[in-house]
């Protein structure tokens, strides 16, 4: 909510702060170019977003204890877009991306000279093509439109363990067990397709007839297919397994975007 605010504060400041440059800028046109070349960033505010994953799944066995691991997951996405403008209107066309990763150790209390380790990886693909209509005063411009875009994003994290459990030598006797080392490792894959529409509003402020800085907000819908490899090992004596679960989602949903998506224009 905080970034919300403050993104409204801007788009407000930007939309009246025109008024300020309307009387030295009269004989300026700063909207007569074709051409706008865009670096972009979106989802700006959608760094480091924490999800924990469990292992090996809770329902394996009731009394077989489970551990988890935290990931920090960056939805950030950089890019460059061009706009050709035709008078009031204009042609859109971005590309953006996302190649980032994190790995983690972690204090091991049973062996200590052993941390436990998680790693991350994600590689996001973005691409979209659109239209807006312009609305200009003086230096400031407000714009709506749409974008269709196709979106590829694979994810992978890993985490390596190695703990003390306990072998019971009688099942029925707590107290008959010895204590034993078991490695835990896992990994979870995932690959998702999308594509949708986005309906956006944005404004634009010009320092210079060439340059000039944008924000926009997005509603997405979109659809999307997900394929996800799940893989948990460990080599306790008694409960050890070796599993790969594999499973498909396909769907569809519609929000608001995160505000947060922010540019720097060239004009020519």
């Amino acid at each position: 909510m905080k970034y919300k605010n403050i993104s409204l504060v801007i788009l407000i400041g930007l939309i009246f702060s025109q008024a300020l440059f309307s009387q030295e800028s009269k004989e300026v046109n700063y909207f007569d170019k074709k051409h706008e070349i865009s670096i972009s960033g979106m989802n700006i505010f959608d760094n480091n977003m924490e999800e924990t994953y469990y292992y090996p799944y809770p329902w394996i066995n009731w009394f077989y204890p489970y551990y988890s691991y935290t990931i920090n997951k960056d939805n950030r996405l950089y890019g460059l877009a061009y706009k050709y403008h035709i008078s009031k209107h204009a042609l859109r066309l971005n590309f953006y991306f996302n190649n980032s990763s994190d790995k983690e150790t972690h204090p091991n209390n049973d062996y200590p000279g052993t941390p436990d380790v998680t790693e991350y990886n994600i590689s996001r693909y973005r691409i979209g093509f659109g239209y807006e209509i312009n609305k200009n005063f003086v230096r400031t411009g407000i714009f709506f439109g749409f974008d269709f875009y196709y979106d590829f994003r694979k994810e992978f994290s890993k985490s390596e363990a190695v703990r003390t459990d306990r072998y019971y030598n009688d099942p029925e006797d707590n107290n008959n067990y010895i204590e034993v080392k078991v490695n835990d490792k896992t990994s979870n894959t995932d690959n998702k397709d999308s594509y949708g529409i986005t309906p956006l509003i944005g404004v634009k402020y010009f320092l210079t007839p060439y340059l000039s800085f944008s924000t926009e907000a997005r509603f997405i819908i979109e659809n999307y297919r997900s394929n996800n490899e799940y893989w948990y090992f460990n080599d306790h004596p008694e409960y050890g397994r070796d599993q790969t679960d594999i499973s498909e989602h396909i769907g569809s949903l519609s929000k608001i975007a995160t505000v947060g998506t922010f540019s720097v224009n060239i004009h020519f």
